[in-house]
């Protein structure tokens, strides 16, 4: 595909979803399943609870089926690190992927007025904007 040559016959893809409600992402779970799917990635969301996604995903996902979390960030730190762990300890079976879990540093308070305060000495101006 990239010019080199033929190294794979598939390339693994998973089902994907929008945040959804847990009896929402069962039914997309069992969905993907019927589809021939063996991982599923979720963007979730701070307003539905994670841990009761995963629960019921588990309700009605077979054997060796695997989540992909994607939390783009949507949490603190603070919040995040006990979910973390508890993924860890409860859930490391079903949650084979765990995607942007914490806020992005480089979108920190301290780190815009430290990139500020280099740029803003810059000759250019679209070093200012």
């Amino acid at each position: 595909l990239l010019g080199g040559p033929k190294v794979r016959e598939w390339v693994p893809c998973c089902a994907w979803t929008r945040p959804a409600s847990p009896s929402d992402f069962a039914d997309e779970i069992v969905r993907a399943v019927e589809e021939g799917y063996t991982t599923f990635k979720m963007h979730t969301a701070s307003h539905f609870d994670c841990l009761e996604q995963i629960r019921a995903a588990r309700a009605v996902a077979p054997p060796g089926f695997k989540l992909h979390l994607d939390f783009n960030h949507n949490r603190t730190l603070a919040s995040v690190l006990p979910l973390l762990q508890e993924l860890q300890e409860e859930h490391r079976d079903l949650v084979g992927f765990i995607e942007d879990p914490a806020p992005s540093l480089f979108n920190s308070p301290l780190t815009l007025s430290l990139t500020h305060a280099r740029t803003s000495s810059l000759a250019s101006p679209l070093s200012r904007l």
